[in-house]
């Protein structure tokens, strides 16, 4: 069963030009994964809280890294509550296929999506203003609209 904690922590570094890290924390759990300017981790990760926070009840969208990449399915059977998947995309070669493994889940409120998507953004944002962020993510601009949505409902909830 996945485990249930309204202390989502995630936590976005750009570590070079089109390079981030992000480290997911549910549950006691650590996950982390690197992803490049093909994805637009911020912008992606935006939007899925959202379209949480609006009600949708399947969200799904992709981070591509190096060799590999990694798909968050977000599933709200119940108003207000999200299970979380992410799965890594693992390619085999010798059969041509893709085969999408599980690497963790867990639950949260949608509060607590918002919540922390929002703090992993405005940490970004801090760390190299709009500028920084487009010199380092290269594909993508920061997501400044959808940002400033989503910190309004943050700040609507406190």
């Amino acid at each position: 069963l996945p485990q249930d904690d309204m202390a989502l922590i995630i936590d976005i570094k750009l570590v070079g030009t089109g390079w981030a890290q992000c480290t997911v924390r549910p549950a006691r759990k650590n996950f982390s994964l690197t992803a490049s300017y093909e994805s637009n981790v911020l912008g992606d990760l935006i939007q899925a809280a959202l379209a949480a926070w609006d009600g949708d009840d399947q969200i799904s969208f992709e981070f591509h890294g190096a060799r590999t990449g990694w798909t968050w399915d977000i599933e709200q059977k119940v108003t207000g509550r999200l299970s979380i998947q992410i799965l890594e995309l693992v390619y085999r070669p010798a059969i041509a296929s893709l085969d999408r493994v599980p690497i963790v889940d867990f639950s949260c409120t949608v509060g607590a999506l918002a919540q922390a998507v929002h703090d992993a953004a405005a940490d970004v944002l801090m760390a190299h203003g709009l500028k920084g962020y487009k010199e380092l993510w290269a594909e993508h601009l920061f997501p400044t609209k959808s940002f400033n949505r989503l910190k309004a409902l943050v700040e609507a909830m406190a």
